[in-house]
């Protein structure tokens, strides 16, 4: 079966500075993959080559077969939705009018309101609906990110840290989130995380990036 997403001997240079070597991958839908590493080790790289925001070096991505950079930024929008850690800029607005500008020529006008309050719901943040982004925490905000990349309604999301200012029990309930849209929905979901027990208990596939490289891990590994 061909691969859902390849990453093909993936090069990635800042300048003098070799940031990833040779990086393959090859994940289907309905898979929820964990990608390990220590800050700097150059993940963030990674997913935003994955997402169509950052030029890689040398090598090639494919989704359904398509090299990424043959696809337009709506072609790329409507196949990979990107969550970041970064705070977004568009501060003055509540989160119901983010989710449906993520939603926006994806899905009707009749069903959207239904589709925003499932996103939320899915990442327990129906309150959050009529709060203004400036109003809300940090862990909050994680949740309306995750939320904004579910009303995207892309076969792949591509998360960095989406348990970053989580507490327990919050990481537990996003990493059961993701592993319902793996599992219960068919779309790929690809995270990183420094959470080594939260990898292993809700991951189906491990990696670790390090110097640059990518290598797969067993269970045993991860101990």
């Amino acid at each position: 079966m061909t691969p859902f997403l390849e990453v093909l001997d993936l090069h990635l240079q800042y300048g003098a500075k070799s940031v990833l070597n040779g990086i393959n991958i090859q994940l289907q839908r309905g898979q929820l993959a964990a990608i390990c590493g220590l800050n700097g080790s150059g993940k963030s790289s990674l997913f935003r080559s994955i997402a169509g925001l950052t030029k890689w070096s040398s090598g090639e991505i494919k989704v359904d077969s398509i090299g990424l950079s043959n696809l337009t930024v709506r072609q790329r929008s409507n196949s990979i939705a990107y969550i970041s850690t970064d705070r977004p800029r568009i501060q003055g607005l509540d989160v119901s009018t983010v989710l449906e500008m993520a939603a926006y020529g994806r899905i009707g006008a009749e069903a959207m309101n239904t589709h925003i309050l499932r996103c939320l719901a899915l990442v327990q943040g129906l309150e959050l609906a009529e709060r203004s982004l400036v109003q809300l925490s940090d862990g909050e905000m994680q949740k309306v990110m995750m939320a904004r990349a579910l009303a995207q309604n892309t076969p792949i999301i591509v998360a960095d840290e989406p348990t970053s200012f989580l507490d327990y029990h919050a990481k537990r309930d996003m990493m059961q989130t993701l592993q319902k849209l793996a599992f219960e929905e068919n779309k790929l979901v690809l995270f990183s995380s420094h959470d080594l027990e939260l990898v292993k208990e809700f991951a189906d596939l491990r990696f670790v990036l390090a110097n640059g490289t990518l290598k797969k891990l067993t269970s045993d590994e991860l101990i």
